[in-house]
C-alpha cells in the first residue's frame, strides 16, 4: 500500500495530527508506505519533515511551493498532479484543519480524483453542531480539539480511532539519543544538571498570541528569586535575539533558541520539569512528549481547539467579548485577551505547577 497523507505545513498542526497518524499506522499496517504531502510556505521555516521521521515512523515527503498568482498555482498543481499519478497511490487521507470551506474540499476531491486515487479518506467537514459548543444564549463558547476533530473524520470513514481519542497519553516517545544530545549541549554550555530546568518559550508565529516581552522578563526574574531552578529559553532562530535579551537581563539562564534543531529542542524539553509558553509549536511539542505546560493563551480561537496534547497542563486565558475573532494580528491597541493576563496570574499557576512537579521554594 502507498498512502498519501495530505497535511498542513506548520509545526503545531503536525503535532495535533499525531493521534490521527497513530490510528492510520495501525489501520493500514506496518508494510504501508506513507508519503506526507504538504505546502511549503516562505514565511514558515519548520514543517512536518522536521518531526515525523522521529516522532512517527519512516515516512517520505512530497511538497509543493506556496504560490500567490493563479498562473503560478496552475503550473505548480499541474506538476504535482503528474508526480502523484506517477507514484500510484492506493489512498489519500485528509489531515487538514477541521473547518475548511466546502469549495476547498470539493476542489481537493476533484484534484485527487484526477490523480487517479480511488480511496479518499476524511474529505468532508464535520457539522458545526458537533464542532462548536454554545451557551444558553446560543453564543459559541468552545470548539472541539483539533486532534479529536481529525480523528472523528477518519472514524466516519471506517478508521478505528478509539485507542487514540484519549489525548492525555504521550504521542511522541523521545528517543534516548535526543535526550542524550540535549544533555551534552547543556554540559557544553555550562548548565548545572543538578537543579531542575524550566523551559521558557516566549515566541509565537502569530502576533495575536503574543504576551508582552517585559512580562516574560519580570516573570523569569521572580521565578529565579523564588526557586532553585535553571531557566532555558527555547524556540527557533526567530527567538534567538529575544532569548539573548531575556538571558542578559536575568543573568542566570541559558539561551537555546535557534541553537538546536526542532527534534533537539524536543530532546531538551524532555529534560525540563515543565514549559512556560504561548499557543505555538513549542507548547504542542511539549504536550506531545509528556512535558507539562503553563500555557498562556489568547482568544483568537474559541476555547479548547488548540490546547496542548497530554495531561497536567495549566492553561491561562481570560474571557473577552471578542473571543473567537480569528485575527492573526489584533487590530485593537488594547489587545485585551493577552494584555489582561498579568504576571501575578502566571506566577500563581507556575507556583502550582512547581508543587505538581516537586520543585520547592528556596
Amino acid at each position: 500500500m502507498n498512502v498519501l497523507l495530505f497535511m498542513p505545513g506548520t509545526l503545531g498542526d503536525t503535532m495535533v495530527c499525531l493521534p490521527a497518524l497513530r490510528a492510520l499506522s495501525r489501520h493500514y499496517g506496518p508494510q504501508t508506505k506513507f508519503i506526507v504531502l504538504h505546502e511549503r510556505w516562505p514565511h514558515i521555516k519548520y514543517g512536518p519533515q522536521d518531526i515525523l521521521e522521529t516522532a512517527f515512523m519512516p515516512v517520505s515527503f512530497l511538497s509543493y511551493p506556496f504560490m500567490e498568482s493563479i498562473w503560478g498555482k496552475l503550473v505548480s498543481y499541474t506538476s504535482l498532479l503528474r508526480e502523484i499519478r506517477k507514484r500510484r497511490f492506493n489512498a489519500v487521507v485528509n489531515l487538514t484543519i477541521s473547518s475548511r470551506p466546502r469549495l476547498a474540499i470539493l476542489r481537493d476531491r476533484l484534484f485527487f480524483g484526477m490523480a487517479q486515487i480511488s480511496s479518499l479518506i476524511g474529505f468532508h467537514n464535520l457539522p458545526n453542531s458537533l464542532l462548536v459548543s454554545k451557551n444558553a444564549s446560543n453564543r459559541p463558547v468552545a470548539w472541539m480539539h483539533e486532534a479529536i476533530a481529525r480523528l472523528k473524520r477518519l472514524e466516519e470513514d471506517g478508521v478505528d480511532t478509539s485507542i487514540d481519542s484519549n489525548l492525555e497519553q504521550v504521542f511522541w516517545d523521545i528517543p534516548t539519543f535526543l535526550a542524550d544530545r540535549a544533555r551534552i549541549w547543556l554540559v557544553e554550555n555550562r548548565v548545572p544538571l543538578n537543579r531542575p530546568l524550566i523551559a521558557i518559550a516566549p515566541g509565537c508565529k502569530q502576533s495575536a498570541n503574543q504576551w508582552p516581552l517585559e512580562r516574560f522578563e519580570i516573570m523569569g526574574q521572580m521565578i529565579l528569586e523564588r526557586y532553585p531552578v535553571g531557566l532555558v529559553v527555547v524556540g527557533g532562530s526567530a527567538e534567538t535575539e529575544v532569548g539573548r535579551l531575556l538571558v542578559g537581563r536575568w543573568g542566570a539562564a541559558i539561551n537555546a533558541a535557534g541553537a538546536l534543531s526542532v527534534v533537539e529542542t524536543a530532546g531538551l524539553i524532555s529534560l525540563c520539569r515543565f514549559v512556560i509558553g504561548l499557543d505555538t509549536g513549542t507548547i504542542h511539542i511539549a504536550g506531545a512528549i509528556g512535558t507539562p505546560c503553563v500555557a498562556i493563551y489568547g482568544c483568537r480561537n474559541l476555547s479548547g481547539r488548540w490546547l496542548p496534547l497530554g495531561k497536567g497542563h495549566r492553561i491561562i486565558k481570560v474571557n473577552v467579548p471578542c473571543e473567537g475573532c480569528g485575527y492573526v494580528d489584533c487590530p485593537l491597541p488594547t489587545h485585551l485577551c493577552m494584555k489582561n493576563i498579568h504576571v501575578d496570574m502566571v506566577l500563581k499557576e507556575v507556583t502550582e505547577m512547581c508543587i505538581d512537579v516537586g520543585i520547592k521554594q528556596r
